[in-house]
């Protein structure tokens, strides 16, 4: 899992751990300034979107609504702007979106927590009004959306894997010779480059 992944599954659990004073409302703008900053003991109203866009502001990662972090976004927004999955490849730090085919209204959104066997734990949080945020088993729902039309998509704002890092290859004067991700390799490969040139030396992107 990725440092990004696990900083958002960290953020839900601190959100559930200090659940009571998360309460559900459905209210915009979000509040992403206050979620933020919140330290588990000020009160905090949003829905189960504005829920799991605010938990991605605090892990740092990009708006998943596509918003910016403006304060908007909705369960109809992360659909539109996520990477669509079938629900069953869903990864620690993905969402389920529960949906409907007859209109293409999206209903509630799941932040995953973890993967247990063929089973997904997920953050869940939805009313009525003022309920806490609370962990479920998504096989222990699914009976209840799918009897009712509704069925579920996973939707995928991270990459499964970190990036990986890419160097610029230069001589002693600082002219560029090549870029590679893997400096040792480069190295090995390019003998001569070394007898060559004066110098040669790796620098990191965007450093």
């Amino acid at each position: 899992m990725t440092a990004l992944r696990s900083a958002v599954v960290n953020e839900a659990n601190y959100v559930l751990a200090h659940g009571a004073k998360w309460e559900y409302y459905e209210i915009r703008p979000v509040n992403i300034a206050a979620i933020r900053a919140w330290k588990g003991t000020t009160t905090i109203k949003t829905d189960c979107s504005g829920s799991v866009i605010g938990i991605y502001a605090r892990a740092g990662a990009p708006d998943p609504s596509g918003y910016s972090y403006a304060g908007y976004g909705n369960t109809e927004s992360l659909y539109s702007h996520c990477e669509h999955l079938p629900y069953t490849d869903c990864q620690p730090g993905d969402m389920v979106d529960v949906g409907t085919h007859a209109d293409g209204g999206q209903t509630h959104v799941y932040l995953v927590l973890r993967r247990a066997g063929n089973d997904l734990e997920v953050f869940s949080h939805g009313g009525p009004l003022g309920h806490p945020p609370k962990t479920e088993m998504l096989s222990s729902v699914k009976n209840y959306w799918y009897s009712s039309g509704h069925v579920f998509t996973g939707l995928r704002a991270l990459p499964l894997a970190e990036k990986a890092p890419s160097w610029l290859v230069l001589n002693g004067r600082g002219e560029r010779l090549a870029s590679t991700n893997h400096p040792v390799r480069w190295a090995m490969g390019h003998p001569k480059s070394f007898r060559k040139w004066d110098q040669v030396r790796f620098v990191r992107r965007g450093t």
